[in-house]
């Protein structure tokens, strides 16, 4: 039920914000600044694992548009996306797939059909 003007009007920047806090309370202690403590640990030359769980197909400069997520999601977004200066990364693994999969809508430039598909649809669980 949508709330009435009433209610609205009634409503103060005080009271949301203290029961906003309130309801953030138990997590405060695991917020940081995320930035700022991989820059300290690539100062002090300690490892730094990036993930990035999307590929080029979905990258919003490079990807099949409009078919793409909101970020860039190949290596040189990571600075960006991070916020630190790509440089700074000094080893890089690539792992990847020799096909790709996709959940919904959008270009899908490969479609295997036949006892190859369904053997990555089978045995490898590999569905989208």
């Amino acid at each position: 039920m949508w709330p009435t003007s009433n209610e609205i009007a009634s409503l103060s920047a005080e009271g949301l914000a203290a029961d906003l806090l309130a309801a953030a309370r138990p997590f405060l202690s695991s917020i940081g600044n995320g930035a700022g403590a991989i820059r300290d640990a690539l100062a002090k030359r300690e490892e730094v694992l990036f993930e990035g769980a999307q590929g080029a197909l979905l990258d919003l400069d490079f990807g099949t548009y409009p078919y793409v997520t909101s970020s860039a999601t190949t290596f040189s977004g990571l600075g960006n996306a991070i916020g630190i200066p790509n440089p700074q990364v000094e080893e890089r693994i690539g792992v990847l797939k020799a096909y790709t999969t996709r959940v919904g809508e959008g270009a899908f430039p490969t479609e295997l059909k036949g006892k190859t598909g369904e053997w990555l649809r089978g045995g490898r669980r590999e569905f989208g």
